[in-house]
């Protein structure tokens, strides 16, 4: 402990507040408060928003007021137990993008699928006040997406405890391989595996787009393709499929491509001792068992 914070224990949850905060909460009359939500994608990008009716700042970082964000109330309880926070987020109209679409098309689309998300309290004096400190309620992830709307979708976030539950060994015989594609156990050169292509041809609304690439039919199925220029510049989408140079793309692009947008494309895994030897020429780190015969089968 620095002396600049302290903690404030409730059952087997320590949390730290600031010295100002703790003097805040003590020796002020008045105590404004407002959430802030951090979202950090699984392609890495990372959203701030607050509840509030004006954009705050805390620890150098900015939460903008995106869609309007209604939760559940969280808890602490003794010993291990799943929290979960069902989370409604509520866009009108397109202003408001995520991944360059509007924000509940992209999250129909599964761009917050597996999301981390942490929702701290922040606390001030006066909204013209910087915020004095923050505690943090929720930890976790987005686990489901059980309902969305023409301007809203209900998210249903649960803490990170749900990971325990994690079946030991982790290690499962199945045919496919259980690594994931292009990670240290894998082994796979991403870098020696990407391509550079331009755009011949695209659809009006961004869903396909042909090119003069060669490669064998399917070669890019479930790999990542990203812009290098034009106006969907640093954008990446997921190859839905390929075939012919013609690209299809999991998740809808905000603008159409243009001919001779640049781009770089890898092609993704299915996970098949095949595509690992004829492919990627990488069968020595291959880690599945093609050959267990499944449970109806076993005697």
């Amino acid at each position: 402990m620095d002396g600049k914070t302290r903690r404030i224990y409730d059952g087997e949850d320590m949390k730290q507040y600031t010295k100002e905060l703790f003097d805040l909460l003590h020796g002020s009359d008045q105590l404004l408060m407002a959430d802030l939500y951090t979202i950090k994608l699984v392609n890495g990008t990372v959203l701030r928003y607050t509840n509030a009716d004006m954009e705050l700042t805390w620890g150098g970082n900015r939460y903008t007021l995106g869609p309007l964000l209604e939760r559940t109330s969280t808890r602490v309880v003794l010993g291990l137990e799943v929290d979960t926070v069902d989370l409604t987020l509520t866009a009108l109209g397109d202003g408001i993008l995520l991944e360059g679409l509007p924000f509940i098309h992209a999250v129909a689309a599964g761009a917050l699928d597996g999301a981390s998300i942490d929702i701290d309290r922040a606390f001030l004096s006066d909204w013209r006040a910087p915020v004095v400190g923050t505690v943090n309620l929720f930890s976790g992830r987005v686990s489901t997406v059980p309902e969305i709307r023409r301007s809203s979708a209900k998210l249903e976030l649960r803490s990170a405890l749900e990971l325990l539950d994690t079946k030991i060994p982790p290690v499962k015989y199945e045919a496919g391989c259980n690594r994931t594609e292009y990670s240290a156990g894998c082994g796979a050169n991403k870098q020696a595996m990407t391509v550079a292509g331009s755009v011949t041809a695209a659809s009006a609304n961004g869903g396909y787009l042909q090119s003069g690439m060669t490669q064998a039919q399917g070669w890019f199925d479930m790999g990542g393709l990203t812009f290098t220029s034009g106006r969907n510049a640093g954008l990446t989408r997921t190859v839905k499929s390929y075939g012919n140079g013609l690209f299809r793309f999991a998740l809808q692009l905000p603008y159409p491509p243009q001919a001779g947008d640049a781009f770089k494309v890898y092609p993704g895994c299915p996970k098949t001792k095949e595509a690992c030897k004829d492919k990627f020429k990488n069968v020595i780190h291959f880690r599945g068992y093609p050959f267990v015969p499944p449970a109806e089968m076993a005697t």
